[in-house]
């Protein structure tokens, strides 16, 4: 079953399994259904919230700290994906690197400039950039940024 959070209700693609959610047994699969988040409980619902914005500001306030000018959490580890925020004070640079895991970054705030040995992308705020596994990168602060990365589960 797929959730989709939205302001105040799931949408909800499948078919439930027992214990997944009260008042939803009925829906066929495939079926895309709004449900009221009053109608479900959320004890049998693996749902994470995280606030954002006091996130950054938290670790914006402790990045004047680092030498690097980048701070990161880990907001979410799952086996399939892992969240991390990170943050990075204008001008600082993540030298190149690489992961084995397939990337997505999202920008929330500032500007970056993603690099690769096929070019440089300058991502804005609610810009999105995805990358294979094992693509050397940098990242360069352009001003004040944050930005989260979605690392999926290494392949076998």
């Amino acid at each position: 079953m797929r959730f989709e959070r939205t302001r105040k209700i799931f949408l909800i693609a499948g078919e439930p399994k027992p214990n997944d959610c009260q008042h939803i047994e009925d829906r066929a699969v495939g079926d895309l259904n709004q449900v009221d988040l009053n109608q479900v409980d959320l004890n049998h619902v693996d749902l994470n919230q995280v606030d954002l914005s006091r996130e950054i500001a938290r670790l914006q306030s402790e990045a004047s700290s680092e030498e690097s000018g980048r701070k990161s959490t880990m907001l979410l580890k799952h086996p399939e994906f892992r969240i991390v925020l990170i943050t990075m004070r204008a001008g600082s640079r993540w030298e190149d690197h690489k992961t084995s895991a397939r990337i997505c970054l999202h920008v929330l705030r500032g500007d970056i400039r993603f690099r690769t040995a096929n070019g440089q992308f300058d991502l804005r705020h609610g810009q999105l950039l995805t990358l294979a596994p094992s693509v050397v990168h940098s990242v360069d602060a352009l001003e004040e940024s944050a930005f989260l990365l979605t690392l999926s589960a290494n392949q076998p």
